[in-house]
This record gives structure tokens, sequence and C-alpha cells, in this order.
């Protein structure tokens, strides 16, 4: 059976804005085949993405805004004619460059609002034999050339925070941890660092974690939604700690569902991060800060 295969010439498909995108398409044929011309099509699009949560939020929005498309370009790579039976590779290469008036956005992959850059393959054949068609996505980085110097963010965590949020301020458990993250502006393909102490607490701690939260904004006209939602949840301690202990904060961002701070007229993707602390009685202490992702070129991986 032929078959199609996209292979690019980045093994892990990274690309910044002004790139080229090279790379091959590789057609298996045990037995050789005709067609009458492959051709390839990238597109970038920004969607929303809808799911049981959504619906009642965006569905508005949704049935208004179309894909707003970043890149599309379609173009042929072989001209009809026939494979010997075997296995051929047909070269390409486009300019990565968006749509006049537009800019390229970093891929994400969200609940509400997703970035993605697709190039498809399809071989077109006789109407006696089914056409083949194949796609493949690659990851749109943008990077700032020098790091920012960014100031560590301090923090103190203690029973004031729920006082002022309940009746019965009496129940509220009396504590106090001291703590700080490394920078308040990060490098999203670096870790998320900090350190924490538990100076006192009048009750046992079953957990200390770290939530990391996206912030997803969508724009028509004079409407604006904006809903938050996990990314993940890293515990940092199982358990009281020791009081006077210092405790480190070390978090991974997730590839493909983070990326640099993003705010455009259409749409905004954001980040903030949780410390939050769950006592045995079940009693829960969080603490939300805004963070702000950007990517430079000077990162350690790169």
């Amino acid at each position: 059976m032929t078959s199609l295969e996209i292979k690019l010439d980045k093994f892990d498909r990274v690309y910044s804005p002004t790139d080229v995108v090279t790379g091959c398409v590789v057609v298996n044929t045990p037995n050789g085949t005709n067609h009458t011309g492959i051709k390839m099509m990238v597109e970038g699009a920004v969607t929303l993405q809808l799911s049981p949560r959504s619906v009642g939020i965006f569905v508005a929005l949704y049935n208004s805004i179309k894909p707003l498309i970043l890149i599309r370009n379609e173009f042929d790579i072989k001209k009809s004619g026939k494979f010997k039976a075997g296995r051929h590779e047909i070269p390409f290469e486009f300019p990565l460059k968006a749509l006049p008036g537009l800019k390229l956005a970093e891929t994400y992959h969200g609940v509400y609002i997703s970035v993605q850059y697709l190039i498809t393959v399809e071989m077109t054949r006789s109407m006696l034999a089914k056409n083949i068609k194949r796609s493949c996505e690659f990851i749109v980085k943008k990077f700032k050339k020098k790091k920012a110097e960014t100031e560590r963010v301090d923090f103190i965590l203690n029973q004031d925070i729920v006082r002022n949020k309940v009746k019965n301020k009496q129940n509220v458990p009396k504590f106090l941890i001291e703590g700080y993250f490394d920078h308040g502006v990060c490098n999203v393909d670096e870790p998320f660092t900090g350190e924490f102490v538990l100076q006192e607490t009048d009750r046992p701690i079953k957990s200390i974690e770290l939530q990391l939260v996206r912030v997803e904004t969508c724009s028509y006209a004079e409407n604006e939604i904006k809903e938050a939602t996990e990314v993940q949840n890293i515990q940092l301690v199982d358990g009281t700690p020791t009081p006077g202990v210092p405790i480190p904060i070390y978090m991974i961002f997730p590839r493909l569902f983070t990326c640099s701070t993003t705010t455009t007229k259409d749409f905004k993707v954001s980040f903030e991060v949780n410390m939050v602390v769950l006592f045995e009685d079940s009693h829960m202490v969080t603490e939300n800060f805004t963070i702000k992702l950007t990517r430079y070129r000077n990162s350690i991986y790169f």
C-alpha cells in the first residue's frame, strides 16, 4: 500500500518567525503508483476549542468568531506522473511568514484558545484510487535576544489571608510561611524556581502545592470573556515540614500548554501561580501570583 510521510530537517520541529522550513515528503510504494500531482498546504490559525465546560461560556462568541488565519500557503511539490516501486524523497522548503497585516503567535494548546501550525500533503490520484493525505504539526516559538534582569518575588502566607474571607475567624489555622520566587518574569524554557520556609503552625499540614494556571481571554466587538483553568499541580510537601528548614520550589513549564504571555486585539493568554496550603482538618489557604512568561535565545536549553 502506498504511503506518505512528512519529515522535517529539525528533529524538534521548532521554528522562529522568518525561518525557512525545510524537509522532504517520503513516498513509499511497494508496487509503484500513478498520481496526478502532490500538493502541500501550510496553515497556521488561532481557533476556539469548545468543550463541555466551555459551551456555556464561549458559545455566543463561538458562533460569531471565525478562526484567525495567520499563515496560508499552498503549492505543488510534484507534478503528475508515476512512482516506481520503492522509496522516494521529495524535498520542500517554504518561508515562515505571516499573512500581510498579521504577526505569528506562539504554538499553544489551551482549553478555549489554540494556536496551531500544520503542514498537510495530499497525493491526488485517478477516480479508481483514493487520494492519500498526511498532516504534520510544527512548533513556532518567538525568542527575545536579550534576557531581562528581574527581581525575585517575596511572599508571606499566614492566617490573615483566610480571615479576610470567612466569618468564623476563631476556627482559622494560625501559621506562617515565608518564601520567594526567583523571578516574576520567567523564561518559559527554564524551570520556575524559588524557596519557602514554614516558620510556625498550630495545626498539622497535609500538603503544600504549587498550581500553574492559564488565563485565556477572548475578545469580540465590545465583549470580552476571561476564563482561568489549571495547567498542572505539583506537590511541594507531603505532611508538615520541619519548621525553619528551607524547601525548594522547582517546576518545569509544559511545552505545548504554555507559551509566552500574549496580548492581541483578538485574544490574550496569561499565566498565574497559586501557592496552596492544605491542612489535615480540610482548611485550605490559597494565594495567587501573576507571572509573565517570555522566551530568550540565551536560555540554557538553546
